[in-house]
């Protein structure tokens, strides 16, 4: 008997709920919590996939999980340096940029059957550090915020099961009256310029520009403020996003 339930059960099962049927099993992963967008063809795959974005505070519940998700977790961006001037060729000079959030990565994390809390961090204002994001067992520090018009913020660093799985990068200290970039979560500045973040296509496409957690200036989520572009400019928040196939 246990065999042809098990046949049946690979089938799908379906139960009538207030008028509505639903598969009462499946294969896939399924959850709630942050804002879900599913995506046809994801990255060219053809296939189907949920995406769940936490920009603030929450709580993410899984109620199946039958196979591993995809997660991606920044801290939030360190703070520019606001005091810098205007030079003739209409660049800011002296306004250090701040540090990138740390990033974590993993397509492959296994989740069980129960709802994980989610902290998002808070990009900084002027010269002021990042927010810490924090999801299941990983610490995404904030960004530093820039030390002085020339000295640009550190990017966070990333701890798992309260190991380091990677570094805080220093921020450039640029000579004279010039801008010194922040450092990104995937390493140090460029010469004067702001370091680099992490390229993902979690949502299903590729986020493209310097990625997750860059340094000053650049658009993305966990992102440093400032440029030598730009007066002055807060850090960017931080963001946690999931995602599973669904078909």
């Amino acid at each position: 008997m246990s065999g042809e339930l098990d046949t049946e059960l690979s089938k799908g099962i379906y139960v009538n709920v207030g008028g509505s049927w639903f598969k009462a099993f499946s294969e896939w992963n399924s959850a709630t919590g942050g804002t879900v967008t599913d995506v046809d063809n994801y990255n060219g795959t053809g296939q189907k996939w949920r995406v769940h974005t936490f920009t603030d505070s929450g709580t993410f519940t899984v109620t199946n999980a039958g196979k591993p998700f995809r997660v991606l977790v920044v801290g939030g961006g360190g703070g520019g340096n606001p005091s810098g001037q205007l030079d003739p060729g209409g660049i800011y000079i002296g306004t250090a940029s701040g540090g990138g959030g740390g990033v974590y990565a993993s397509d492959s994390e296994l989740l069980g059957v129960e709802a994980f809390p989610v902290k998002v961090g808070k990009g900084g204002g002027n010269f002021g550090g990042g927010g810490r994001t924090t999801f299941l067992d990983v610490v995404a520090n904030g960004g530093g915020g820039a030390i002085s018009p020339r000295q640009g913020g550190s990017s966070g660093s990333v701890t798992k099961a309260g190991s380091q799985v990677w570094p805080s990068y220093k921020g450039a200290n640029a000579p004279s009256h010039y801008t010194g970039g922040g450092a990104g979560s995937r390493g140090n500045h460029v010469g004067y310029a702001p370091g680099p973040g992490f390229p993902s296509d979690i949502n299903g496409h590729d986020i493209g520009g310097k990625g997750y957690g860059a340094g000053g200036g650049y658009g993305a989520p966990g992102c440093g403020g400032g440029s030598a572009s730009q007066k002055t400019n807060p850090g960017r928040d931080g963001i946690v996003i999931i995602a599973y196939q669904i078909g």
